[in-house]
């Protein structure tokens, strides 16, 4: 008898352990599911720059916006345009300083309705007053950023398809 309440058991145990393995390898799967982005952010031809406004780079206030603007004309993917009425998206960028934390972050915005399609942020960047480990940290964040803008419109797949009206 006792030896059929092993069998049992050991019968039970490995049915269960066959029934919720594949339940635990499909819940820890090594690659997220991708997300669509909005279809402005891939299919974007003209993009306007934004001054997100002044930052805590006390001797080159608008460093984060030059830096930026420099990046993305060197970049050659978007015509670069002086005004938010002829853009496809709004690329605000800003070197945000927060009780928490320091870090560069770019806001990507639909010129037409305002409405914020996209955020990025790279840091941190710590030292106060743009000592030497600030400056080395703020010139890690920057191409940080823009490598972001790179990966977010190279998966076309993810991209949301227009509404057919």
């Amino acid at each position: 008898m006792r030896q059929i309440l092993v069998i049992a058991i050991l019968t039970i145990s490995v049915a269960a352990l066959l029934t919720t393995s594949p339940v635990a390898s499909a819940q820890q799967s090594p690659h997220p599911p991708q997300v669509p982005i909005p279809a402005q952010i891939y299919s974007a031809k003209k993009v306007f720059i934004a001054n997100g406004g002044r930052d805590f780079l006390e001797k080159a206030p608008d460093r984060t916006y030059n830096d930026f603007y420099i990046c993305m004309k060197s970049w050659g993917q978007y015509e670069l345009v002086t005004s938010p009425v002829g853009a496809d998206l709004v690329f605000e960028i800003r070197a945000v300083e927060t009780d928490q934390a320091r870090y560069l972050r770019l806001v990507i915005l639909d010129p037409k309705t305002n409405i914020k399609l996209w955020t990025i942020a790279a840091g941190p960047i710590y030292s106060e007053g743009g000592g030497k480990n600030s400056r080395k940290d703020y010139d890690k964040a920057m191409p940080a950023v823009v490598d972001d803008v790179k990966k977010l419109i190279a998966t076309p797949i993810a991209a949301v398809a227009p509404a057919n009206k």
